[in-house]
C-alpha cells in the first residue's frame, strides 16, 4: 500500500476535524468527504507526524463505578486447573499449586512435599544438572550463595562429583568472607 500525501485541503480538514473525533470517525469522515481510502493507522500516524491531538482521554473519570463491580467473572478458557504443569522457556518445570494463578517450580513442590518448607535463602537444585529428573534422590537443598559459586565455578560438574563441588564452593564462599572479615580489621 502506498503512502497518501496530503494536498493543503486534506491537511486544513484534517486539522480542524481531528479535535474530538475518534481515529476511526476521521478516516470515515476523510475518505467519504476526498474519495480516498486511508486506514486508522494513516490517522494515527498523521496525528503523531503533526502532535496533533484529538483530545479525547480513554480513561475512566475519578470515582467511575464499573459496570461490572461486585460481579463474579467467568472462568476463561485459558485458565488452568491446579496441577496443571508446564515447561518454561528455561526448561524448568512449573506446577500450579493454588488459585488464582500460585505457580512454584516442579522441583521445589516436590522437595516440600517430603522435606517440608524450603528455608529462605535456599534452593532446590538438580544433582544431575537435569532439569527435568524429578526424582528425590536427584534433588538436593542449597543455598543461594551456594548456587551462585557453584553456576560460576562448578556448573558442568557430574552428578557423582556434586557432593565434592557442594563442599568447595562451601569453602570459595569461607574464604570470601574471612577475607572480608581481614579487610574490615585492617581498616
Amino acid at each position: 500500500m502506498s503512502r497518501h500525501v496530503y494536498t493543503e485541503e486534506e491537511r486544513k480538514f484534517l486539522e480542524a476535524f481531528i479535535p474530538g473525533h475518534m481515529r476511526k470517525e476521521i478516516r470515515e469522515a476523510f475518505n467519504n468527504r476526498f474519495g480516498c481510502n486511508i486506514s486508522v493507522g494513516a490517522v494515527k500516524a498523521y496525528m503523531a507526524h503533526h502532535k496533533i491531538r484529538n483530545g479525547i482521554v480513554k480513561v475512566f473519570p475519578k470515582g467511575h463505578t464499573p459496570a461490572n463491580k461486585g460481579k463474579k467473572m467467568a472462568d476463561s478458557k485459558t485458565r488452568k486447573p491446579v496441577g496443571t504443569e508446564y515447561v518454561g522457556p528455561n526448561g524448568y518445570i512449573k506446577i500450579k499449586i493454588a488459585e488464582p494463578d500460585k505457580w512454584v517450580p516442579k522441583q521445589r513442590y516436590i522437595w516440600e512435599k517430603i522435606n517440608g518448607p524450603v528455608p529462605d535463602g535456599y534452593v532446590v537444585a538438580f544433582r544431575d544438572n537435569n532439569n527435568q529428573n524429578m526424582d528425590i534422590n536427584n534433588l538436593m537443598l542449597i543455598s543461594k550463595a551456594e548456587r551462585l559459586v557453584m553456576n560460576q565455578f562448578y556448573n558442568k560438574c557430574p552428578g557423582e562429583l556434586k557432593d565434592t563441588a557442594l563442599l568447595l564452593a562451601d569453602l570459595r564462599i569461607a574464604t570470601g568472607k574471612r577475607r572480608k572479615e581481614i579487610k574490615n580489621e585492617n581498616h
